[in-house]
């Protein structure tokens, strides 16, 4: 019995196995095995738990989910034969399909039982499915109709060669039949049309057709499986669709037509489930099978006749692009499955597809090709069938229907180089010649239009792109140079090529193809750390802009972005998410709130046809949330915050999907986006604001608090976390991180939605709160902003986290009493770490590190400056001051005391100081791995190439594996200098294949801390890019050398010469790039045995050290210039050149460095050994001339030797010695300045002197004395006494006439040599084209003297017109009709030769001369008439003499008529109020067409080759004008120029406009000196301007600032009332009532003046940093803004306070909307001209607590006051050039820099009796002179640093006087008590000024 049982056991297990392999490995025998298992479960009693595991291990080897899906993939196949045995139903094993009883069974798959009973007419057994399930026999046929339907009419319509038998055609007869009597034959029919998509599916899955299979796929019909019965052919199947035409709802089209037309939705759902049945198939062979499926239907929807001629319609598009994707997803993962023979399959039908849709969609499919293409392409690279038809659909498309995909194809990237590709890449490059340009902008632009998410061909792409950026260096410079020129903000990033070209390849650096990574990083290796110029890298989308129609209602809002990412998903490469995406968006667009948003911007209405075309009415949907679910399910701390380790994936689907299942189930689109958010991560992530907006929106308050307390809990958990790493991580770094990597709030992506939430629902303005109107930062939120700010940082979002610790300040200001005026005594952010240190503290650290990613240094001075007495602050100060040697002693003193942690700061000191020796040394002794970078850093500077031996370099592993776990920075630290040290140290060693795998290790190493890294900030990539571009040129030298080829170096070399030309961002990311060329060059010098080569090595290397040297002393870091030298003394025998050259430098370095005295001897040692070299080499006298020159300014510098011995010795002789040398004219420009300006000053000193009472004194004397001497010579006999004094009378007035004439000649001397000097300056180069003002100024000085006559009559010529351009409005009032006067002639030659070489700059100068009295045609002869007309009538004579010019003749008749009508304008009177006023016809007539014309308000770029083509000129005024208020009431008009752009001006009659001119025009100047200076330039500080052009002597037209507002006006509005003080703090006095309460105590006093305005301050709150908020509400935008703002009040308060601005009100101080910057206006009063009001002005600038608020929690401290410094710096350093300037302003013959006593009180307001007639300027000529003093005692004025220090000491003491002291001054004026200036004395210490 036993062996029985053993026998039968051995037999079934046997059996079992046989079938199983079967099952496995022959798709042909899958279902017959199969089958046969449960043949046997049914006859041999087999025990099915058994069978269950046999069948697992099944489906593990054919790697399905389970057996469930093994056995449904088979299930009709099986029970079909199960029923042709007639087996009981009931007897089927329904355990092997996991369902618990034959009742799940039966309901579960009734759709496949109830059709095969149905065909078998096997009543009783549908009985008891009926009876089982619970449903009667017309439901269940219902349900089961389209299977049913499809299955009869396929059979109806079988021919012959289907194999179908008669009797099965008549079973289908009787079925039909038998459908009519279950349901009626209008249920038949509403069934047909309710449920087409699937009868037609389930029709397309009766395919079986192996030879329409070979036509349409290319592949064998072997690979097909067995098909289940029945099947048909497709001939069957067309037959049986066109059938379904006959349906009496389709109307007799066509099914294609119909089904596009009318019911698009059916079409979208076939494609759709013939789809899902490939991905879901479980095997090949059923893929293919249901591949087959789709690619009938597909191939049908383009191949029917009937769509030849009506086409797809609306449809076109979504199928077209829903099949193309389809298949290109297909393509890539079944190859990624190795699915090869379904790739094929894909491959192949899409080149059909693509060729029945030409031409007639060619524009489609044209949107399409870059995804196909870049998909197909790595395809087309393999063998075999897969890649010979993807090589075919590549070129059916670009080759054979090139003309049909012209656009497409040019947007393309490169072709790879394999011949394969050749015959395409012929075509591309034939296309990309004629329609792109062959520069690298266009290489630059196409590269950015191709994209990052179509990767196939982006390493061809990017190996473009590296040699165009190779090979073009100076057009990338070019690029570079313009993006230096903007103003730096994020539109200049977002239009940037630059910007968005770095962005692209850095993100490209994270995508999975290495070759990718690999040629994207050497892009940015080409690059560099080349100066971006914004703080900005990639601006951040502003998403309250998008959907911004719908802001003001959230359901909506939200509506439409879930459209727009649900349109999205329709094309993913999870068909799960497609599935759930459609049905969302058929919910979602048969709700009114879908029909709204259909059609909005945003939505492509092309790809959601099918979509809104549901014959359902609009359903209003439900959105409130259910409360108790609410509660229930959100409120719980567990969904926010996991204890359990939880990924992010899980946390966020989790979450969001909690969050949908709250809304209502029914009538609610919103449930239906589950299935979305749990197949697509990417989605939920991005509708979890715009949902918990919808939240916070509709809910109840219930609702709302839950959701604030949740999201508060989030970022609290996050902000402890933090607090605790920081105090565990000195002990245990790593395994606290994990443990932190665990928490789902210590997760960088969770993070990071969370503060997508804050900063989305901060945007919406629907959100804000009814108690404040206006208060964008006080949302419904009420969350601790200091948490969210510190969860920012930790997501490197650094100006977010700094917008959120303002706002976290905000939020406690009224808490801590800030805004009064006690608590202004310090700044906010010092206030609140007094008051509350431990989050002061943290909102410190949490500035200080944001201030430092960022790179704004001068913000961080704001965090630290003050707290000096705190050693780690201290620190840091030292730090950022560049203070390496303090810096240096104090982490010295750190580590006496024990802490080890200073060791790393220590080290980075030594490094900064360019102590490597010392470092290594103390390296040596044993560190920390950590300190490695350290150590390997200091071997390849110092040439230790002993650190690693070469056995264990090779040894180290050089392709490690991606860290993912976020330990990245803590594990790898060093690893980047490990490689980096090794690659070097192989090329020392000639091992060129090590070192290239170094490279490439250390390249992947920069490659993954950009992974890492942030692109929120330019300053986070500069270090990368350096390292990439040390590792680029470590490859480029390899190559040139390994050729052996003098060429190829001399190629490498300039290729780093012309590297250097990209503007230069930091020099510390720059100097380990010389560093490293001057190592590569000396190590191959010292190996090198080619004596050719080696001698071009040393002399590449004696250029780089010398011009690395030069560089360094430029910026500062002089350790590395001697460092550079005292290498290249080292190679080994120099030229005397180069040995010259390197002593020049090393003089330069230590005068820089402080050691004048050895700097000194050094050069003078230089220039005895030059002196002897005659006329040896041009090089060697070029040196010579540099060395004299360099000379001769230290000693007038030093002051050291006589004057004239330094003129003869020195300058002269280096100007003798470049006489009739070539290719000199650099060093000439230098020598000739340096001598003009030291004679220059010579010749002020001896004026001086000559002007000085001293000289008068002596003068006096010596006249005295000659009238004595001549009365004694008149008398006789005179005594003894007399006779001595007489002859001592004589000799003393001899030897006084003697000095004074030696002293007046002296004078000329220096003065024809000044002039001489300044004149051939100018004629020989533009660096130095400022001296005109000096020149100019001499020249007016002397405009008699002969001498300066002779001179300006052999050069004046020669120098180029538009140099003179900046004084023409000086120069031309010096004109008259005298042409007797020399001075005369030269002024008219030079003003006629500018006017007709510069038109559009110096004929409205002359004109408006000319016109100078025209305004009495105007006013009725009022006007006083001019005493003097001689330069109105020789301005008129250059007029006339210019009409006759046929250059300028044109022009000028154009301007005159064009001034004429303006004039004119100007002085119109209006009748009546009227917000618009028509323009006379006459006057537009003469306005219009002037073409020739600039436009007036219009600033054109001066050229300097005189060439000016595109003029802008007036095509029309505008026919009405507006008053915009004002005693002379000017008006506003629009001028259309002929570029199209109307352009608003202000046209102003009865006022002299000439004053606010120079003022522009002195503020233009220094611009220019602002932008000349690093420091200033790098801050982008300047001051804006605006144009203005005089017209008459009292007319003129300004340039209208745009999008602008006055201060006062956004304060306190209009009328007073709608004005931010009244809109955020409505409970505050109104500025009426504050200035009542002081005049009330104007009388009363000083104490209670103060009282007074101390209890104002306290109910009147500064507003203006809401200014921002309501502007700029992105973060990265907001802190921009916010500091152009503070730059612009810095620089203008520093000019303001030089040229002795006054009236400086809040309303003549206009706010940029647009940037934030303020732009002053009315200069009325300057050069100090306040003090003589009736109120005197004695604010050097206006500084309030508005002003100030606008600055941030620091205040004045940080930016403001470090840009005041620096400004006022360029201002003391460039003295001598503004005064020159304003000594030729202040001498205009047109304008007296006064007031009169009526526009005093005009100004203030007052009355005053006095005629105000003009008066002439020539009654107040005595003026010039004491403003210039002023001047002279404002600028000149210096402090030492002990005094700079001082000051600070001083500064917050004297603050409490200075507000008794002006408390008088405010009762006084009437103006606004916000004027007062509480940093008066802080910066009238920190920079002298005359109070």
């Amino acid at each position: 019995m036993e062996e029985k049982v053993d026998e039968s056991a051995n037999r079934t297990a046997s059996a079992l196995h046989c079938f199983a392999a079967l099952i496995v490995v022959s798709p042909l025998c899958r279902k017959k095995a199969l089958f046969a298992v449960l043949q046997l479960v049914k006859e041999k009693n087999l025990n099915t738990e058994l069978v269950y595991k046999v069948l697992a291990l099944v489906g593990k080897s054919l790697k399905l989910p389970n057996i469930t899906k093994l056995m449904e993939s088979n299930l009709n196949y099986i029970l079909v034969h199960w029923m042709q045995q007639h087996y009981a139903l009931q007897d089927f094993p329904w355990t092997l399909l996991e369902c618990m009883s034959d009742t799940e069974f039966l309901t579960r798959y009734q759709e496949v039982i109830v059709p095969i009973l149905l065909q078998r007419e096997d009543a009783e057994s549908l009985e008891l499915v009926s009876h089982k399930t619970g449903k009667p026999i017309q439901d269940l046929v219902e349900t089961c109709f389209a299977r049913i339907a499809a299955c009869m009419m396929t059979c109806l319509a079988a021919v012959q060669s289907d194999h179908l038998k008669n009797e099965e055609v008549q079973k289908a007869e009787r079925l039909r039949t038998r459908m009519r009597e279950i349901l009626s034959e209008d249920t038949v029919t509403y069934l047909l049309n309710d449920q087409l998509d699937r009868v037609i599916v389930n029709i397309m899955r009766l395919l079986f057709d192996p030879e329409h299979f070979d036509e349409l796929c290319g592949v064998s019909r072997e690979t097909l499986c067995d098909p289940d019965s029945p099947y048909f052919r497709i001939c069957t199947v067309l037959k049986s669709l066109t059938s379904l035409q006959h349906n009496p709802g389709q109307q007799g089209l066509p099914l294609v037509v119909y089904l596009s037309n009318k019911r698009p939705d059916c079409m979208q759902k076939i494609l759709l489930s013939l789809a899902v049945d490939i991905h879901q198939a479980p095997t090949l062979g059923d893929k293919l099978k249901s591949f087959h499926d789709y690619a009938a239907f597909a191939h049908i929807l383009v191949t029917e006749p009937s769509v030849s001629e009506v086409g797809l319609g609306a449809m076109t598009a979504f199928i077209i692009r829903d099949v193309s994707h389809t298949l290109i997803h297909l393509m890539k993962q079944s190859y990624q499955k190795e699915e090869f023979p379904l790739a094929v399959a894909a491959c192949h039908f899409y080149k059909l597809f693509c060729s029945k849709c030409f031409p007639l969609y060619a524009s489609v499919v044209e949107e399409f090709l870059m995804v196909i293409v870049s998909t197909v392409v790595p395809l087309a690279k393999l063998d075999g069938d897969l890649g010979t038809e993807s090589r075919a659909l590549l070129r059916f498309l670009v080759v054979e229907n090139s003309e049909h995909l012209l656009s497409a194809i040019e947007m393309l990237d490169p072709f790879p180089t394999d011949m394969i590709f050749k015959d395409m890449g012929d075509v591309y490059t034939r296309i990309v010649k004629v329609k792109r340009k062959d520069n690298l902008e266009e290489s630059i632009r196409h590269f950015l239009n191709a994209g990052n998410t179509n990767l196939g061909c982006r390493a061809e792409g990017l190996k473009y792109l590296r040699t165009q950026l190779s090979e073009k260096k100076q057009e990338l410079s070019v690029l570079y140079k313009e993006l230096n020129d903007t103003r730096g903000f994020s539109e200049d990033c977002a239009k940037s090529l630059l910007h968005q070209l770095i962005c692209m390849l850095v993100e490209l650096t994270s995508v999975p193809d290495s070759n990718i990574r690999l040629e994207a990083s050497r892009c940015l290796g080409e690059l560099g750390p080349a100066d971006l110029t914004t703080m900005i890298l990639k601006p951040e989308k502003n998403q309250e802009l998008q959907g911004n129609e719908f802001q003001n209602n959230p359901i909506l809002m939200f509506t439409f972005h879930v459209v727009r990412a649900a349109v999205n998903c329709l094309v993913d490469e999870s068909i799960s998410v497609v599935e759930a995406a459609s049905a969302a968006l058929y919910k979602i667009l048969a709700s009114r709130e879908g029909q709204q948003v259909i059609g909005s911007n945003g939505v492509d209405v092309r790809f959601i046809v099918p979509f809104k075309a549901v014959r359902n009415s609009e359903q209003y949907s439900s959105v409130t949330v259910n409360e108790e679910i609410f509660r229930e399910t959100v409120d719980v701390e567990g969904l926010w915050c996991p204890v359990e380790e939880c990924s992010h994936e899980k946390w966020v689907t989790s979450l969001v999907c909690t969050i949908l299942k709250t809304f209502p189930q029914e009538n609610c689109f919103i449930s239906q986006l589950v299935p979305v958010c749990s197949a697509k991560v990417s989605f939920a992530e991005q509708i979890l604001p715009l949902l918990v907006c919808l939240v916070l929106s509709t809910g109840s308050e219930v609702c709302k608090a839950i959701m604030n307390k949740s999201i508060c809990y989030f970022f609290r958990n996050h902000f402890e976390t933090c607090l605790q790493l920081d105090k565990e991580r000195s002990t245990s770094p790593l395994p606290v991180l994990r443990h932190c990597k665990e928490q789902v709030c210590f997760n960088k992506a969770s993070v990071q939605c969370m503060l997508n939430i804050v900063h989305y629902v901060r945007l919406q303005k629907h959100l804000k709160p009814k108690g404040r109107n206006e208060d964008t930062s006080a949302q419904y939120l009420e969350l601790n902003y200091l948490h969210v700010a510190q969860a920012a940082q930790f997501c490197s979002a650094y100006f977010t986290s700094i917008l959120y610790a303002e706002l976290w300040c905000d939020g406690n200001r009224e808490s801590l009493d800030i805004d009064c005026l006690g608590g202004q005594s310090l700044p906010i952010l010092e206030y609140i770490c007094e008051r509350n240190a431990q989050n002061g503290m943290a909102l410190q650290n949490i500035l200080k590190e944001a201030y430092k990613k960022i790179g704004d240094n001068d913000a961080v001075y704001g965090c630290v400056a003050p707290h000096v007495l705190d050693p780690q602050t201290r620190i840091c100060h030292y730090e950022l001051t560049g203070n390496w040697q303090n810096l240096l002693h104090s982490y010295d003193l750190e580590l006496s005391n024990g802490n080890e942690d200073a060791t790393g700061g220590l080290l980075f000191a030594l490094k900064r100081l360019g102590l490597y020796h010392i470092q290594n040394s103390y390296l040596m002794g044993g560190m920390r791995s950590e300190y490695e970078d350290y150590q390997y850093e200091c071997g390849w500077r110092l040439g230790q190439w002993n650190l690693l031996s070469t056995e264990n370099s090779k040894k180290l592993h050089y392709d490690k594996t991606d860290n993912s776990n976020g330990l990245q920075s803590l594990i790898a630290k060093g690893e980047y200098e490990k490689y980096h040290y090794l690659s070097l140290k192989a090329v020392h060693d000639l091992d060129f294949t090590t070192a290239e795998r170094a490279v490439a290790t250390a390249r992947k190493c920069v490659i993954d801390s950009l992974v890492h890294g942030s692109l929120e900030c330019s300053k986070n990539l500069y270090l990368a890019l350096s390292q990439l571009q040390t590792l680029q040129e470590i490859e480029d030298f390899i190559a040139a050398w390994q050729s052996g080829e003098a060429d190829n170096m001399e190629a490498a070399v300039d290729k780093w010469k012309q590297q250097c030309c990209l503007t230069l961002n930091e020099f510390q990311y720059m100097e380990p790039i010389l560093v490293q060329r001057a190592v590569l060059l000396r190590n191959a010098a010292l190996v090198e045995k080619n004596d050719d080569m080696k001698q071009q090595l040393v002399k590449h290397l004696a250029e780089i050290q010398l011009s690395t040297a030069e560089l360094a002393r430029t910026e500062g870091w002089h350790h590395v210039g001697v460092r550079c030298l005292q290498m290249l003394s080292q190679v080994g025998r120099l030229s005397s050149l180069v040995e010259g050259q390197s002593k020049l430098e090393e003089a330069q370095l230590l005068w820089g460095r402080g050691n004048r005295e050895v700097a000194r001897r050094i050069l003078r040692s230089l220039l005895g050994e030059l002196s002897l070299i005659g006329n040896e080499s041009h090089e060697m006298r070029l040196l010579y001339s540099s060395a004299l020159t360099l000379y001769g300014n230290w000693m007038a510098e030093t002051r050291s030797e006589n004057s004239q011995m330094i003129v003869e010795r020195y300058f002269s002789k280096a100007v003798d010695i470049l006489e009739g040398m070539q290719y000199s004219e650099e060093n000439q420009l230098e020598t000739y300045s340096s001598l003009a300006r030291f004679v220059d000053a010579e010749y002020q000193q001896l004026l001086g002197i000559l002007k000085s009472s001293a000289f008068e004194s002596k003068q006096q004397f010596m006249t005295k004395a000659t009238e004595e001497a001549e009365k004694l010579q008149q008398q006789k006999n005179l005594s003894k006494d007399e006779t001595r004094k007489l002859q001592m009378c004589q000799k003393m007035s001899s030897i006084d006439k003697a000095e004074m004439k030696n002293r007046e000649n002296e004078k000329n001397m220096y003065l024809k040599l000044a002039m001489k000097y300044y004149l051939l300056s100018l004629e020989h180069g533009v660096q130095h084209s400022l001296q005109v003002f000096r020149l100019t100024s001499l020249w007016l000085e002397n405009t008699t003297h002969e001498e300066v006559c002779e001179v300006l009559g052999q050069h004046l010529h020669r120098i180029p017109s538009y140099k003179f351009l900046p004084v023409l409005p000086q120069l031309a009032p010096r004109i008259s009709n005298n042409m007797s006067d020399p001075f005369i002639r030269k002024l008219r030659a030079l003003l006629v030769r500018c006017a007709v070489e510069h038109p559009h700059h110096t004929l409205p100068v002359i004109l408006a001369l000319a016109n100078s009295c025209r305004d009495q045609e105007f006013t009725d002869g009022t006007q006083n008439k001019r005493k003097s007309e001689l330069r109105v009538v020789g301005a008129q004579h250059i007029i006339q003499t210019l009409k006759t010019h046929k250059k300028v003749k044109d022009i000028l008749t154009q301007l005159e008529v064009v001034a004429t009508a303006l004039i004119s304008l100007a002085y119109h009177e209006v009748q009546g109020k009227s917000a618009l006023y028509p323009i006379q016809n006459s006057l537009l007539r003469q306005l219009s067409g002037k073409e020739l014309v600039l436009v007036p308000t219009l600033t054109m770029p001066v050229k300097c080759n005189c060439q000016y083509d595109n003029v802008v000129g007036i095509h029309k005024y505008v026919d009405r004008f507006c008053l915009v208020g004002g005693v002379n009431a000017p008006k506003k008009v629009g001028c259309v120029g002929t570029d199209g752009i109307e352009r608003p001006q202000l046209v102003k009659g009865k006022d002299d406009l000439r004053q606010d001119a120079v003022m522009q025009q002195v503020f233009t100047m220094l611009n220019t000196l602002l932008k000349n200076s690093k420091e200033t330039q790098n801050r982008k500080l300047l001051i804006r301007t605006y144009k203005v052009v005089p017209l008459s002597q009292r007319s003129g037209v300004l340039e209208w600032c745009q999008n602008t507002e006055p201060m006062a006006t956004y304060l306190i509005g209009h009328n007073g009332t709608n004005g931010a003080h009244c809109r955020y703090y409505p409970q505050d006095y109104t500025p009426q009532k504050c200035r009542k309460l002081m005049m009330d105590v104007a009388g009363k006093s000083n104490d209670l003046k103060l009282q007074t305005y101390i209890n104002i301050c306290k109910s009147f709150h500064p507003v203006f940093r809401y200014f921002f908020l309501e502007n700029f509400p992105t973060p990265g935008v907001w802190f921009e803004r916010r500091l152009a703002y503070i730059h612009s009040v810095a620089t203008s308060s520093m000019i303001g306070y030089i040229l002795g601005l006054g009236d400086r009100h809040t309303v003549n101080i206009l706010v940029d909307k647009s940037t934030a910057e303020v732009i002053h206006i009315d200069f009325g009063i300057a050069f100090e001209q306040g003090h003589i009001l009736p109120t005197p002005e004695t604010v050097p600038f206006r500084l309030s607590r508005d002003v100030e608020d606008g600055m941030g929690v620091s205040g004045i401290e940080g930016v403001f006051r470090r840009c005041c410094e620096k400004t006022m710096s360029v201002l003391r350093q460039n003295q001598e050039t503004i005064l020159t300037i304003l000594e030729v302003l202040l001498y205009d013959p047109l304008y007296a820099w006064t007031i009169s006593p009526s526009k005093a009180y005009n100004i203030q307001g007052r009355t005053h009796k006095t005629d105000i007639n003009y008066s002439d300027p020539e009654d107040n000529m005595y003026l010039p002179t004491s403003a210039i003093d002023w001047m002279e005692t404002s600028v000149r004025e210096n402090t030492s640093s002990a005094d700079v220090l001082e000051a600070d000491k001083k500064a917050y003491c004297a603050e409490a006087d200075i507000v008794h002291n002006l408390i008088s001054v405010i009762c006084r004026n009437v103006l606004s008590w916000v004027q007062i200036n509480r940093f008066l004395l802080v910066m009238e210490q920190k920079m002298p000024s005359k109070l």
